[in-house]
């Protein structure tokens, strides 16, 4: 799991030990299975956002502020070819908002679903 930190998802140091210092980091560890098979899978996509360009669908893209660079450019890049998307970034969370800010995720999903 920490070989895949380090160098699949480039995180530096500090990042690594903030993850190992959470309370669930037991939980993030037996994840790790499944991430791997997820990341091949990932791997295997277009580099492009082209192909997202004819979604027309209202589409909710979430990142936390403190995912690294390379994540967030990717948030706004699909953001810039879907022509119906809309974007929230949740301060002073990482990639792993969805699990860390559960609640203000799961309120801002309800809230895009009753637009």
């Amino acid at each position: 799991m920490l070989l895949g930190l380090r160098h699949a998802l480039r995180l530096e140091p500090a990042a690594i030990d903030a993850l190992r210092s959470r309370s669930d980091w037991s939980r993030v560890l037996r994840r790790g299975v499944a991430w791997l098979s997820e990341l091949d899978e990932i791997n295997k996509l277009p580099a492009d956002v082209e192909r997202y360009r004819a979604i027309e669908t209202p589409a909710l893209l979430l990142y936390g502020t403190e995912t690294q660079p390379r994540r967030r450019a990717a948030v706004e890049a699909l953001a810039d070819a879907m022509p119906n998307a809309k974007v929230i970034g949740f301060a002073g969370h990482g990639h792993d908002v969805a699990n860390a800010a559960a609640d203000d995720v799961a309120s801002a999903v309800l809230a895009f679903l009753e637009e």
